[in-house]
């Protein structure tokens, strides 16, 4: 059995698990909260995991990247088993995501994206249709999509969230 996990309130985590049958189903467990997640318990062995990035913000997203990985291989998620995908923006995300749960077999999607607020509602608009596609597409096919896009006032912000020890 292998899961992914999320955060829970209370020091308890939601955790999904994958069956011998394949299937997803929920689980409880208590987690050691003193220092956060102790990814020692968690065996992504046998997941395949999807990560779609966007092309724009380069620098700060080839570190959420990197850092997915890393994270993954911490989870003992096999290198084969991570599917990544490059789409121009962050507004392509939930489109690509939906094709790579579709086709690829994936047992969660992480999506990493960074939006810059500016001087236009063009950002509002964006990060609101990102996320509610993002939220809907996991609604609809039940497989987890892990929301990694920085919605940050400034560049600078974004670069301090996606780099150095302050890294998401």
């Amino acid at each position: 059995m292998a899961f992914v996990s999320g955060a829970g309130v209370g020091g308890r985590q939601l955790s999904l698990a994958k069956s011998a049958r394949g299937g997803m189903h929920a689980q409880r467990h208590v987690v050691r909260m003193a220092k956060g997640v102790d990814f020692e318990s968690m065996d992504g062995s046998e997941l395949r995991v999807g990560i779609v990035h966007a092309k724009w913000g380069k620098e700060m997203i080839s570190q959420l990247v990197k850092d997915a990985k890393s994270s993954l291989r911490e989870c003992k998620v096999k290198d084969e088993n991570i599917v990544e995908v490059e789409v121009p923006g962050s507004f392509e995300l939930p489109i690509a995501a939906r094709f790579m749960a579709m086709t690829q077999k994936v047992d969660a999607v992480i999506c990493c994206g960074v939006l810059i607020k500016g001087e236009t509602d063009h950002y509002e608009y964006i990060a609101q249709a990102v996320s509610s596609g993002l939220m809907s597409l996991q609604l609809q096919t039940g497989i987890p999509m892990i929301f990694g896009v920085l919605t940050c006032p400034e560049e600078s912000h974004a670069l301090a969230r996606s780099t150095g020890d302050k890294s998401h």
